[in-house]
């Protein structure tokens, strides 16, 4: 093997290029996301993310929300293949790709249009990489496995972050996406496919569609659940200002949205926090986007243009006011 194919499949010049890209793009590059977690010894180790990467999400008036991408850079030859198998039930075709964390904030959005974008992409639940010799499906699933992880993290600290914030300017908005970007080919197996087409067929494509990008749907395993649940009871313990500006906020978003409405009122506040905010960090680990590198920009640009449109749709629906003398803030209805 050459040195020019070692340095290929460091997958450095890769993240060197998506780096410069998103920088393009318009996005703030930060480097590596790194994060701990306990390793198969059961000892914390530090593990990271290629790129973390943000940028501001504005109106007229200020930027009210923060788009953050955070992406693995996987290199393969250009005769490499990850082909994946679809979700095969149409209703459950889910959404949450890009996380939204606004619970806690002063700003209500309808988030249809990032949903519509989202119920576009092709869903898949598994997938391996292929060659002309082989299949291999670690390398995929530990890039998978890399975002699903660094996702729990980057969920809870981002709500932590806000449930801390004292000014109402810093308060934002996020919005998360994971998105694993690669080289190889992507493709997806036709719906209906049978063994004996797979057999006859004289190439990958006989059985296959070439896609530009997909998502990746799996349930958190037992794993990833204790981390999620360990989570939850360290943020809902920690965080006093949580529980307080929640309260504030519950009854407002209720009488302005539809998914908030049927449990306020009848039930305890800390069980209305669980089913709305619990629920919203529970399934921070379901979707990944798979994006092929060619494919990057185009990808980005839709996200961005739901995130316009969403934009048009933010309301302020409450304040945060700093009270300098006692060194806190209070969350205000308006």
């Amino acid at each position: 093997m050459s040195w020019k194919e070692h340095l290929l499949k460091s997958s450095l010049p890769l993240e060197q290029l998506v780096a410069e890209k998103l920088t393009q793009l318009g996005f703030f590059v930060s480097g590596e996301y790194t994060y701990l977690r306990l390793d198969e010894a059961g000892l914390a180790k530090e593990f990271s993310v290629d790129i973390d990467v943000s940028r501001f999400v504005p109106d007229e008036e200020r930027s009210w929300g923060d788009l953050n991408l955070a992406i693995e850079c996987k290199y393969r030859h250009r005769n490499v293949s990850w082909i994946f198998g679809r979700r095969v039930n149409p209703e459950l075709q889910s959404v949450g790709l890009v996380r939204v964390h606004d619970e806690l904030t002063t700003i209500s959005i309808d988030r249809d249009a990032i949903d519509k974008w989202e119920g576009g992409l092709i869903e898949c639940e598994k997938g391996i990489e292929l060659t002309q010799t082989s299949n291999n499906p670690h390398d995929l699933e530990h890039g998978l496995s890399q975002l699903r992880h660094a996702s729990v993290h980057r969920a809870f600290k981002q709500v932590s972050e806000q449930a801390q914030t004292l000014h109402e300017s810093d308060l934002l908005v996020i919005f998360d996406c994971p998105i694993l970007v690669t080289t190889a080919n992507l493709l997806v197996l036709n719906e209906g496919v049978t063994l004996e087409e797979i057999e006859g067929a004289e190439s990958l494509e006989n059985v296959s569609q070439v896609v530009p990008y997909l998502i990746h749907s799996r349930n958190p395993g037992p794993q990833l659940r204790e981390i999620i649940q360990d989570s939850l009871d360290e943020l809902y313990h920690k965080e006093a200002n949580l529980v307080e500006r929640f309260a504030v906020l519950c009854p407002i978003r209720s009488r302005l949205d539809p998914a908030w409405r049927g449990h306020e009122g009848s039930q305890p506040l800390e069980f209305l926090l669980d089913v709305y905010l619990g629920t919203d960090l529970r399934t921070s680990t379901e979707h990944v986007a798979v994006v092929n590198l060619v494919a990057l920009d185009k990808f980005v640009d839709e996200l961005w243009k739901a995130l316009l449109v969403t934009s048009s749709t933010a309301k302020r629906i409450a304040s945060l006011e700093y009270d300098a003398s006692a060194g806190k803030s209070r969350m205000l209805p308006l």
